[in-house]
């Protein structure tokens, strides 16, 4: 018994290619320029599916979403590419055509651009697309995928107008702000710091104590008690001498603290740097002070004592003991 004869399978994607998908998108619709299965899936999904010739010049199938992203009736559609051309940005359609034209004939094209729907709402498109070859590798088609980025573009902006008001801030403090990935690389120094470091942001991020060149002691207690924050989920506070790089010699009082995420796990270790120099010095001149005084106290050839208001007797030198 013969088997029976199977029916070669068809790449939808190739298919879409074929001699009569002009005739098809003209006489059926856009639809019919697609496979069943691959038409379903460009017909219900909020991404726009796009089809044209190479020069792109003409329309060969778009989905249905392309009326939704562009703002544009569906009877807006001619089979030229002008309707969605002219709702490019100014300041992105040229940069945009140069880029398509350059990146197509490598092998594809990916950009961020921005629409100018009818209504005037601007919506942010992130447009990728191949080349479709013939069986003599030359391009003959172009497909691509559309996506509307726009909420993910407004996110994007508030983040970073949050994060410019939490740098302004921190970065007109006296003290030093900072927070470290949890391999205790810098991810944000405030401008105090980086003023000290002789260094720009982008010179600090992603660097330890190590790489800053601190003297090898001290960098290593650091990076262990960014370590021991992240092991006991505790804050550590310590003090440390420092020698800028400008030769100038200082102490600073720091502190680490967990920063947990919503899940409660530990994300990233912050912390703040004080410059305690001048109460140091002042701490260790009353010190000398108080060594002095107690030297010639003791030392005195007159009798002296120190009591308390009530008249208790505190201490005596040594003239005045028998």
């Amino acid at each position: 018994m013969k088997r029976p004869r199977r029916k070669p399978r068809r790449d939808p994607v190739r298919a879409a290619g074929r001699n009569d998908a002009d005739a098809s998108h003209r006489a059926e619709g856009p639809g019919a320029a697609l496979d069943h299965p691959l038409r379903l899936l460009a017909e219900n999904v909020a991404d726009v599916f796009w089809l044209t010739d190479y020069p792109p010049t003409r329309v060969i199938y778009v989905s249905p979403s392309y009326f939704t992203v562009s703002g544009l009736a569906p009877d807006g559609l001619g089979e030229d590419l002008d309707s969605w051309r002219k709702l490019i940005h100014p300041s992105d359609a040229e940069w945009v055509r140069r880029e398509f034209e350059e990146k197509m004939a490598g092998g594809g094209f990916a950009a961020e651009y921005r629409l100018i729907r009818p209504d005037g709402a601007v919506r942010w498109i992130f447009d990728r697309a191949f080349p479709i070859r013939d069986a003599n590798g030359v391009i003959h088609q172009v497909a691509g995928v559309a996506q509307d980025i726009t909420l993910r573009k407004l996110g994007e902006d508030k983040l970073r107008q949050q994060w410019h008001h939490f740098d302004t801030v921190l970065s007109h403090i006296p003290d030093f702000a900072y927070t470290f990935s949890l391999d205790g690389r810098f991810t944000y120094v405030n401008r105090a710091l980086l003023s000290l470091w002789q260094l720009s942001l982008n010179e600090a991020i992603g660097r330890n104590f190590f790489d800053l060149e601190y003297p090898p002691d001290p960098a290593a207690r650091l990076q262990r008690q960014i370590e021991q924050v992240i092991a006991t989920r505790q804050p550590i506070r310590d003090e440390t001498p420092y020698s800028g790089a400008d030769g100038s010699a200082g102490f600073y009082e720091y502190i680490f603290v967990p920063v947990f995420a919503p899940d409660h796990s530990i994300e990233a270790v912050a912390g703040s740097t004080r410059d305690i120099t001048e109460r140091t010095r002042a701490e260790a001149a009353l010190r000398e002070s108080e060594e002095r005084f107690s030297a010639a106290f003791a030392e005195a050839p007159v009798a002296m004592v120190l009591t308390t208001p009530a008249g208790e007797l505190v201490e005596a030198n040594k003239a005045y003991l028998p």
